[in-house]
């Protein structure tokens, strides 16, 4: 007999601002077979005061759906914790002095300007630009394996930044020539 699925969730909370990096809000994507979803990471700055308290929150949040999840909070053996990871430790140099938070969703998240208006072209939200996460945390698994992971709910651009890599730079360095 196969173990039942438990799912639980957090109280949602909205990110401190920082840096999208791989924003896949309007086509949802797969990665090497996995299913596609919409997904956005966002890069905190480890100087930015508010640091301590947003990663207290995060971690936080995850408790919470472990919580409401697994009884007595007891994970399984085989449990995974994802969604936030210490930049410095990435092959990746824009997230070097940063905390990298991601989060995805099957659903497609809601996308809003800085005036909550909502943001219908792909192109206005890219790897560079400045926002902030709605997400909730997601804890999931049977009596054997699971983990918790954070759900995107929405996406607020900010404001625009220097792109990361790829064609968004490449259109960028190409006008600045002018």
């Amino acid at each position: 007999m196969a173990d039942t699925w438990l799912f639980g969730r957090s109280a949602r909370f909205v990110t401190l601002e920082g840096k999208m990096s791989y924003p896949t809000l309007f086509e949802p994507r797969g990665f090497q077979g996995s299913e596609p979803k919409y997904s956005c990471s966002i890069l905190l700055d480890k100087s930015d005061p508010g640091i301590t308290e947003c990663l207290e929150s995060l971690e936080s949040m995850q408790e919470e759906a472990i919580q409401a999840t697994f009884e007595g909070g007891k994970t399984p053996r085989n449990f995974e914790r994802w969604g936030i990871t210490d930049g410095d430790e990435l092959d990746d140099p824009t997230a070097q002095g940063h905390w990298v938070v991601k989060a995805s969703n099957k659903s497609k998240p809601a996308c809003v300007g800085p005036d909550k208006e909502e943001i219908l072209q792909a192109s206005e939200i890219y790897g560079g630009a400045m926002g902030r996460l709605n997400i909730v945390a997601k804890a999931y698994g049977t009596k054997t394996k699971g983990g918790v992971t954070y759900e995107l709910l929405a996406v607020q651009k900010t404001g625009d930044g220097t792109p990361f890599g790829g064609a968004a730079k490449a259109v960028a360095d190409a006008v600045s020539d002018f």
